[in-house]
């Protein structure tokens, strides 16, 4: 396989897996199955660092909100963050405690009602699974969780063998 015909490949992989990634989600949280292979990972700060997206979001009864057009939320080192919404952006703060909850804070009233909820500490639950990875952000009285995703090669704490390995593409 030449050069290019590998790149427009794995191109056409990235594109698939990014816009599937939200219903293989959905399934395995709708069924309330764990991943497959999988084990909730206690992410350190460094692991959310960067861009996710969020497509979906589950209320305690199961029913999903998906979104036409994904929120983008970065996550940047010195603890500030932004989420993109379609015509608004949303700026805050972000923490990681010991009991595994991220807190948000904002710096104007504006910002705090354009978050994703009015509640601000989420319990985190963190998963690889082959080229993506996971990020749910579950309220503390698990009444609404949030979904964010990005592909793993994305990330700065991937395990690059699993990523390649991921995506060897078999005749």
């Amino acid at each position: 396989m030449n050069e290019g015909m590998k790149t427009n490949t794995i191109l056409l992989i990235y594109i698939l897996i990014i816009s599937s990634s939200c219903a293989s989600k959905l399934s395995v949280v709708s069924n309330n199955n764990i991943i497959v292979n999988q084990v909730n990972i206690v992410p350190e700060k460094q692991c959310i660092l960067g861009n996710w997206n969020i497509c979906c979001a589950e209320n305690s009864k199961g029913y999903q909100t998906l979104y036409n057009v994904c929120p983008k939320v970065q996550f940047l080192p010195d603890g500030n963050g932004e989420i993109v919404f379609s015509g608004k952006n949303c700026f805050f703060q972000w923490a990681i405690t010991e009991d595994n909850t991220i807190v948000f804070s904002f710096n104007s009233k504006k910002d705090e009602e354009s978050f994703i909820s009015k509640d601000t500490e989420f319990k985190l639950n963190f998963y690889n699974e082959k080229v993506l990875q996971y990020l749910e952000l579950v309220q503390k009285e698990n009444i609404y969780k949030y979904y964010l995703s990005r592909v793993r090669i994305d990330s700065p704490c991937s395990d690059e063998s699993v990523i390649q390995s991921a995506l060897q593409i078999t005749p």
